[in-house]
């Protein structure tokens, strides 16, 4: 059951369940918001939109006060909702002129379709299109049609060190590795990092990023000692959820492999 945890006011983490056979492990997007903005950090797997949008609505923020989403990186766990529920919010009616969509420009490209995800093989290609032909048709509708019809928009781009006034503030971290343009986000107010894929959580202790998972997986080590710069005294990694304490010696150890 998807569920939802609120860690400070103004914030909370979304637990969502896989809705496909393939993907494992329950995934962590954050929900912030203030007087001014609602903003979702990542978006889910296909066909999880309808899920995000109750879950919002549980916190007691109505759909159309959502204004912007953030995009870690550009994996299909982290996109594959971000079409529907930018169409679902601003079908709803959108006062300030749409929903706005934040990524890194390395990003961009593969987020919006225009190329195939970067970790993407002939193989894993293959396999895609076995495990599509296992769902339901209108699963496997929402799969086919996050590269096809349905492809999401980026709007804003942002890169190393920018700040977004929103929520407190929120400063864009670039961590390459994961994928080129993977993005962390330190949230000033809570002093908490939204990892993304650059980070994970096994049994209770904060691991480093996934190998299989991870395109460049020595950029992806080297990338963490950026996380040195910043007070952080929490975690949100997208899989394997939240955890607390004081990360500074357990970060260096992972920056070096």
């Amino acid at each position: 059951m998807p569920e939802l945890m609120k860690l400070d006011e103004g914030m909370s983490v979304l637990e969502l369940e896989p809705n496909v056979p393939n993907v494992g492990g329950r995934m962590y997007p954050v929900l912030l918001w203030d007087e001014n903005d609602t903003v979702l950090i990542d978006a889910g797997l296909p066909g999880q939109a309808k899920t995000i949008c109750g879950l919002i609505e549980k916190e007691g923020i109505p759909l159309e006060a959502l204004t912007k989403i953030f995009i870690t990186h550009h994996d299909m766990d982290h996109i594959g909702g971000l079409a529907q529920l930018t169409a679902a919010a601003e079908s709803i009616g959108q006062g300030h002129g749409g929903i706005q969509v934040y990524a890194h420009p390395l990003e961009k490209p593969y987020i919006q379709g225009e190329l195939l995800p970067i970790k993407f093989s002939k193989e894993t290609l293959d396999k895609i299109k076995r495990d599509l032909e296992q769902l339901p048709p209108e699963k496997r509708k929402e799969y086919q049609e996050l590269y096809t019809t349905g492809k999401p928009k980026v709007t804003h781009t942002v890169d190393h060190q920018q700040e977004v006034s929103c929520c407190g503030g929120i400063k864009i971290l670039h961590m390459p590795g994961h994928t080129p343009g993977h993005i962390g986000l330190y949230l000033e107010k809570y002093r908490t990092l939204i990892a993304g894929d650059a980070l994970n959580i096994h049994n209770g202790e904060l691991a480093g990023p996934e190998p299989r998972h991870t395109h460049d997986i020595e950029k992806a080590r080297k990338s963490l000692a950026v996380l040195l710069d910043y007070e952080i005294d929490r975690i949100v990694c997208y899989h394997g959820g939240v955890l607390s304490g004081d990360f500074r010696e357990r970060i260096k150890e992972l920056a070096k492999g």
